[in-house]
Parts: C-alpha cells; structure tokens; sequence
C-alpha cells in the first residue's frame, strides 16, 4: 500500500475501511496514490485537474475537471453526471491549497453533498481547515478529526451517517 505523504494518509483510509460501508460510492476531489487502494473497496468517482493521474488506476471513473478560477472547471462538473448518492465525498485537492471554490460548488449544488460524509484531508494546513470550517458554519457536524505527526483530516456531515 502507497500511502502517505501527498496522499491520504494510512490512518485516514483505515478510517476510511472502518466506517464507510464496502461497495459504496465515494466521491473524490483530487486523484492519486489513494485511489488505487480505495478502487479496491468502493465505487469510486474521481475529479481531477492534471492529465498525468487521469485514468490512472482502472475501477475508478474518471472526471477531467481543469482549474479556472482556482476551482475545478463548473462546466465540467456539471457536465460530468454527478450524482446525489455519495456515501462519502473526498476532498484532496485541487492541488495548491485551492480548495475554497468548493463553498459556491456546495452553494450551486447542495444535493451532492447534503446526505453524504465529507471528508476533508490536510486540515492541518488552516486554508484547507477554513474551508472545512465553513461547512460546519452551514449546518455541517463534525463527526471525525484524526491527526499524526504530519497531516491531519477532518470529516464533517449533516446528519451521524456512522453507525
């Protein structure tokens, strides 16, 4: 298993294991080393900006989604047959520390996220912790936080989806 350092960290997926139920459709923003475990486990939808991790590990579905605007492209998204069912989001990237556009995405298209686990990695990092926060600012509850000597994640929902 290749976890750690840009990816999510083993702790986080383990988390991942122990509480999102096998088979599941996961949503995540920004694809890499994570994804070739998680596509082992569940139904796995990728949005990804930089053309070197696209389609890179066979069993996700992958959404090319460039950066405008320092936030994946809405054309693409929208054109990218999202759907409303997500047992959990994943947000790790865009790269850069870009990831505040999410607030009008959510904001646009609330039905993605609403019944779903958000899970936000690098929370360690206050821009990436900013965005998280404010979705607690919008009724979201924080049901997780976990951190080791490096990174940091926390994961956030409107209603206790974790038995």
């Amino acid at each position: 298993m290749t976890l750690g350092g840009w990816a999510i960290s083993p702790q986080c997926f383990a988390w991942i294991l122990d509480n999102v139920p096998s088979g599941s459709k996961v949503l995540e923003f920004g694809s890499g080393m994570g994804t070739g475990e998680l596509v082992k486990h569940f139904d796995m939808t990728s949005i990804e900006q930089d053309s070197f991790w696209m389609n890179g590990f066979t069993g996700s579905r992958y959404i090319y989604a460039p950066i405008i605007d320092d936030w994946y492209s809405w054309e693409a998204l929208e054109n990218g047959n999202l759907e409303n069912d997500y047992f959990l989001i994943i947000v790790d990237g865009p790269s850069k520390r870009m990831r505040k556009g999410m607030q009008d995405f959510y904001l646009a298209h609330p039905e993605i996220f609403d019944n779903s686990l958000i899970l936000f990695d690098d929370t360690n990092r206050a821009k990436d912790m900013e965005v998280c926060e404010w979705f607690i600012s919008q009724g979201f509850e924080r049901v997780a936080e976990m951190s080791d000597d490096e990174k940091q994640f926390t994961v956030v929902s409107r209603e206790n989806l974790i038995n």
